[in-house]
């Protein structure tokens, strides 16, 4: 089967999803790693009514299953998107599902991709969101905390208790 590599922005996508996933940083991630992050919800089949989200989970695990081991090493996870890539014409649905998937927060356009920055609000009833900073220009790092809460205000987040730059 003859398909093209990831393109370097889906490559850097995947890789930082396995990254997430690979918390001991071993290049290996257990079926118990996908179970607790992967997120069926947004599955065609899932959104028809034709399966659940337990049955859609189900199935993806098994499909790492092929070899019958455990480990899913970073090969495998590159090789598995690599085939799934090749189905998809568009950067920003790949994008668009590998963040609703994997839980990484809102997907971002090329172009939000530049100039905005990721921050964790802590607010004042104790509730934690993560947050796209957008127009971040000098906001370069904790010295910078004022300038974040004032750009998220001035987009509507009011009640900030503390804010983590990511």
């Amino acid at each position: 089967l003859m398909r093209d590599p990831l393109s370097p922005t889906r490559f850097a996508l995947v890789s930082k999803v396995y990254d997430m996933l690979d918390e001991n940083c071993k290049d290996r991630i257990t079926f118990d790693n996908i179970k607790a992050s992967y997120d069926p919800i947004h599955h065609p089949e899932v959104l028809s009514g034709l399966k659940t989200s337990q049955e859609v989970l189900v199935e993806f695990v098994k499909g790492w299953d092929k070899i019958g081991g455990s480990l899913i090493t970073r090969e495998d996870f590159l090789e598995y998107y690599t085939d799934l890539s090749s189905c998809i014409d568009n950067d920003d649905f790949f994008d668009l599902m590998m963040y609703n998937v994997w839980h990484m927060g809102p997907a971002l356009t090329a172009a939000e991709k530049i100039s905005t920055r990721r921050a964790l609000v802590i607010h004042l009833n104790g509730t934690q969101t993560v947050e796209t900073i957008r127009n971040c220009m000098g906001i370069d790092g904790p010295q910078d905390i004022d300038k974040a809460v004032e750009r998220l205000t001035r987009q509507g987040i009011y009640d900030i208790k503390t804010v983590y730059l990511l």
